[in-house]
């Protein structure tokens, strides 16, 4: 064979590998661009599930945050719990910059984020079957309308559908998501301290002005039997602490330990407090119930923070700096108006004076009926107690200890009649209130399973 024929052969053949390489090339690309389609679609389609999943868990947050506020203003000083209170914080709340969500964006501003705002129809008041006495608070934060969450690849993938005739699926352009939540009342573990009494004070100050604990404990060794629903006792004798005259012992009916105590923030790095001993302890008690009363002075203290584990120290009103100033003291307790109750401290055993054992494990409901006996001028301090109702400046929870300051440590555990409510046999009820109690507002233990907040297109 000549070298012409055999480079012939040998051209003939690349020819033929060519065109065979060509049409495998060929048959690639078009799957090549379908999986390249594929990819794309899935990550248009990912980007917006997730930003409408991110819009979701920030109307979680912010509807948990608006009706926690809400409710907790259902309270005041005086005659407990006010639906009106509720809404009319929930509307000044409506729209709050603080207060946001993903929306849109609207086409016009191209505003991707905006504040999260309620209308009559996201909220309603739930009676408890177990409690005649309370409702709960439901509340729904919403993304439709004009806030609709815009789908921007979503709608592309079923582009197809338009080209070949088919029909586009009725809500692809959008998604109206929500999220809603319940709150009950929980037996509170912290009281705020409390706004300044006097000067011009802030729109939320002066909301909260007046909710602090009162410089007065009790003893839960007393107190837990009051605050059975079954009691029918509503006026009790407040027996004060003292080593030098000892109340009876053990206290009759109707009768419950309690001490002054010293809240002023005065204390040293280990102990948050004012001591109780001493001329100058004594004057911070008389500011300190100043600023309860119905016109407190420049002097007025405002009572600092008290939280389930606090300790305290407590007065002996027969030592001899006290009853130097005991008539300043009767006379700031006689100004608190009256029907006003009072947020105090119950401490876990008696009184004791002297001691660092004086531990905090709740707060009780009481408003003053007598201070002094009228014949002999010494104290004869009587309270009713009151049912268990919110209280402004109040959390329920169960995490770190911030008194004197927050170094890891867990709040003691709670113990009766502060306890978290009962769910019922089945998880899906809520028991009645104790008697007396300080309530704050908490999210339901049992609403996540009766109703599933979600997302709709439309």
């Amino acid at each position: 064979m000549s070298s012409l024929t055999r480079a012939h052969k040998r051209i003939r053949n690349n020819s033929s590998v060519s065109a065979r390489r060509r049409a495998s090339q060929g048959s690639i690309l078009p799957l090549v661009a379908f999986m390249l389609a594929l990819v794309m679609a899935f990550i248009a389609f990912t980007a917006d599930v997730m930003r409408t999943a991110y819009a979701a868990i920030k109307l979680q947050s912010g509807v948990e945050s608006a009706a926690l506020a809400a409710y907790s203003y259902g309270a005041d000083l005086q005659n407990g719990f006010s639906q009106a209170n509720v809404t009319d914080k929930l509307f000044d709340l409506s729209g709050s910059s603080w207060n946001k969500a993903p929306a849109g964006p609207d086409s016009d501003a191209g505003i991707f984020e905006s504040p999260i705002t309620f209308s009559s129809g996201d909220y309603s008041f739930i009676n408890n079957p177990n409690d005649s006495g309370e409702s709960f608070f439901r509340l729904k934060a919403r993304r439709d309308g004009s806030d609709a969450i815009k789908l921007m690849f979503v709608p592309a993938i079923f582009a197809f559908n338009s080209w070949s005739g088919l029909p586009v699926p009725s809500g692809t352009d959008t998604a109206n998501t929500y999220r809603s939540t319940e709150v009950i009342a929980q037996p509170a573990s912290r009281i705020g301290e409390g706004t300044p009494a006097t000067g011009s004070l802030s729109t939320r100050d002066a909301d909260l002005a007046g909710f602090a604990a009162f410089p007065l404990a009790i003893s839960n060794e007393q107190f837990s039997t009051a605050a059975s629903p079954l009691s029918s006792t509503t006026i009790y004798t407040i027996d004060l602490a003292s080593n030098i005259a000892p109340p009876p012992t053990p206290p009759a009916a109707g009768h419950i330990r309690g001490a002054f105590i010293n809240l002023s923030p005065s204390g040293s790095t280990n102990n948050a407090y004012g001591q109780a001993q001493g001329s100058a302890s004594v004057n911070e008690l008389i500011n300190l119930v100043d600023y309860f009363t119905s016109v407190p002075s420049a002097q007025a203290l405002s009572p600092y923070v008290v939280e389930r584990g606090s300790s305290l120290s407590v007065f002996d009103p027969e030592e001899t700096s006290f009853k130097q100033l005991e008539a300043q003291v009767k006379a700031k307790l006689s100004l608190i108006p009256a029907g006003r109750f009072q947020i105090i401290p119950v401490l876990a055993r008696n009184p004791a004076i002297g001691t660092g054992n004086n531990t905090v494990v709740g707060f009780a409901r009481f408003r003053f009926v007598r201070i002094v006996d009228a014949s002999t001028g010494k104290f004869l301090i009587q309270m009713e107690i009151g049912s268990s109702s919110l209280v402004r400046n109040a959390s329920a929870t169960n995490s770190l200890v911030s008194i004197p300051t927050v170094d890891g440590s867990l709040m003691p555990a709670p113990v009766a009649p502060f306890s978290a409510r009962n769910t019922g046999a089945t998880g899906d009820q809520i028991g009645a209130r104790p008697r007396g109690v300080v309530m704050a507002p908490s999210l339901s233990p049992t609403f996540p399973d009766k109703i599933t907040a979600g997302s709709t297109g439309s």
